[in-house]
């Protein structure tokens, strides 16, 4: 009976002596272990934020959008208290430095955007592409030549074939107003059923040619002979021609929205992008012109400009509210009914003072995120249009 109490007490001491120490050892350990590896991310994280930005190719340095770049991807420089924050949650300082960047990107772009324009009035022309419509020709140019700032860029007609009142409608133009006159032949087409697709884009073809290749402009405003004008169509092209420097996800920049009709709300102070060329009333870099021109096609050139071969994901800016409108009633590709049904339909502004405030966000990552907060903020809707 003794002798067994007594390796029963001995037991009990074994396991206060030697069991409880070793697994509180055990624990230590681990939780020292933990304490290492947080230490270890902690210490990675405040190298990261500490490290000065990275090198990059100095052709890309010359974008302000890969400047926009470097700001998003480079680390955030923290202070001691903000490592001492870091010390507590190596989370929360990956957020903070990601927020800084985010916060900062819209005034690197707005403090860059005068410094890298290649834009000036001087190095662009306004192109308008004739044929033989004399009257809408003239409508266009009257409209043209009432915008503030229009007789400070080169103004080039280009007419396509010899009709007699549309040279005359020209002649009586440049007794007025300095310009360049360009005459294309109007050549058959190699195809009977090519017809008047075939025309057009051999005409744009010679006038891109002549004013983006033979000379030296650098933008080009490219206008067709049935369009008038909203009072900011050149101040339009004027404050978003940045972004075709700042953007290589960018293309062109339009004034003419394809779903602006007008029993939509539109707001006259906001653009979009889309992949969808929109033409009419549009403006392009001489770059651009030397990547297209040696494969332009024959015929159904807008066509040709929306396939994914050409645009590359690529964009084109618009605005909400169109800043043109179509007057063509009658055309080489139209009819007075499909005008009726639809460019009749699309409605353009005519406020002279609209702001458009700050830019920036249709760069590509701004424009992105804006649009996925929108998404996720948006509510369900059922109902019809009219």
């Amino acid at each position: 009976m003794r002798s067994t109490l007594f390796r029963c007490l001995l037991a009990v001491v074994a396991v206060w002596v030697v069991v409880i120490p070793l697994a509180a050892w055990r624990i230590h350990n681990q939780v020292d272990s933990q304490q290492n590896q947080g230490q270890g991310k902690l210490s990675q994280v405040i190298k990261q934020a500490d490290a000065p930005p990275p090198k990059f190719n100095s052709q890309k340095d010359s974008s302000p959008l890969h400047s926009l770049s470097k700001d998003l991807d480079a680390p955030v420089k923290m202070n001691s208290a903000s490592k001492q924050q870091a010390a507590s949650s190596a989370t929360s300082v990956s957020s903070l430095s990601t927020s800084k960047s985010m916060a900062s990107a819209s005034s690197v772009l707005s403090a860059s955007k005068s410094q890298a324009s290649s834009f000036s009035k001087k190095s662009t022309a306004i192109v308008i592409l004739t044929f033989n419509r004399p009257d809408y020709l003239k409508q266009t140019i009257d409209s043209l030549l009432q915008l503030p700032g229009a007789r400070d860029y080169t103004l080039v007609v280009s007419q396509d074939g010899d009709d007699g009142t549309v040279k005359a409608q020209i002649d009586e133009l440049e007794k007025n107003i300095p310009l360049i006159r360009l005459q294309h032949s109007h050549t058959p087409p190699p195809a009977a059923d090519m017809g008047a697709v075939y025309y057009i884009a051999q005409h744009y073809k010679f006038a891109l040619d002549q004013v983006l290749h033979e000379r030296d402009f650098q933008h080009a405003i490219v206008l067709e002979d049935d369009l008038v004008f909203s009072p900011d169509f050149l101040r339009m092209f004027e404050s978003l021609a940045w972004l075709l420097d700042a953007d290589p996800s960018l293309w062109c920049i339009s004034s003419w929205n394809d779903n602006g009709f007008k029993h939509l709300y539109l707001d006259p102070t906001k653009f979009m992008r889309t992949n969808y060329f929109p033409g009419l009333g549009w403006m392009l870099k001489r770059s651009l012109w030397q990547e297209l021109r040696s494969k332009f096609p024959a015929e159904a050139w807008d066509h040709w400009m929306r396939t994914d071969g050409q645009h590359k994901g690529r964009d084109c800016i618009v605005p909400m509210l169109s800043r043109n409108h179509n007057i063509g009633k009658t055309g080489s590709t139209i009819d007075a009914s499909s005008f009726e049904q639809f460019l009749a339909n699309i409605d353009h502004n005519t406020d002279p003072d609209v702001s458009y405030g700050d830019t920036s966000y249709l760069v590509k990552q701004n424009y992105d995120k804006g649009m996925r907060e929108k998404l996720q903020q948006a509510a369900e809707w059922r109902g019809s249009t009219p």
